[in-house]
């Protein structure tokens, strides 16, 4: 073997060795700055990953991830109905009688039955006799005699014709003549122009 070559091939690979193993730092080199910047930034994502959970700490239960609202909830409390009251109606009046008009006369004072008919009054020879109800009969007392009326009924009489009135109270019964409806005193027929006639037509109004 040739002493030069030889020399020459392992100065060579001396410089190629040298060479390779000044690659193999550099590399080395790369990868320990490559793993602490990944690691730095590893450590950067971690740290903002631990923020965002104890920010969130605060709407979340960390047991059991149960949401708890910052505002306080809202309670609605529902009232009951209100209860209606009702009033019983009140008891009907006192019934009035069966076909009995009512109304108000031009005197303001109201009347419950109205009949038509015809009146006449007591001739002279029953003055100082007893009525049914036991008074004495006397031409100048305004009374009436009728068949059905209580006694002591005040009745306003008026003569169709001459649409003069006059009030009477019953104190006897009659007349018992078909057609008439009442029997004035000599007195209340003269207050409403029937005197001369003897008989005249006549409406009565039963005064409560």
């Amino acid at each position: 073997m040739n002493p030069r070559v030889s020399a020459r091939g392992i100065s060579q690979r001396g410089i190629l060795g040298i060479i390779l193993a000044g690659l193999i730092a550099v590399a080395c080199a790369g990868s320990r700055d490559g793993a602490a910047k990944t690691g730095a930034k590893e450590r950067e994502e971690l740290r903002s990953f631990e923020g965002s959970r104890e920010d969130r700490s605060t709407d979340y239960d960390r047991g059991g991830g149960k949401r708890h609202s910052a505002q306080p909830e809202t309670v609605v409390v529902r009232k009951p109905p209100a209860k209606t009251t009702v009033r019983p109606a009140p008891p009907p009046g006192p019934r009035k009688a069966a076909g009995a008009a009512v109304r108000k006369t031009a005197a303001g004072v109201k009347s419950r039955a109205v009949f038509r008919g015809r009146g006449s009054f007591y001739a002279d020879k029953f003055v100082g006799r007893k009525t049914a109800n036991g008074q004495i009969y006397r031409h100048d007392k305004l009374t009436a005699a009728h068949r059905s009326l209580p006694f002591g009924t005040r009745c306003r009489v008026t003569h169709a014709g001459t649409g003069k009135s006059v009030v009477v109270v019953i104190n006897d019964r009659g007349p018992f003549v078909k057609g008439r409806i009442i029997d004035l005193s000599r007195g209340a027929a003269a207050r409403i122009g029937g005197v001369r006639e003897g008989v005249f037509p006549v409406i009565l109004e039963v005064l409560e």
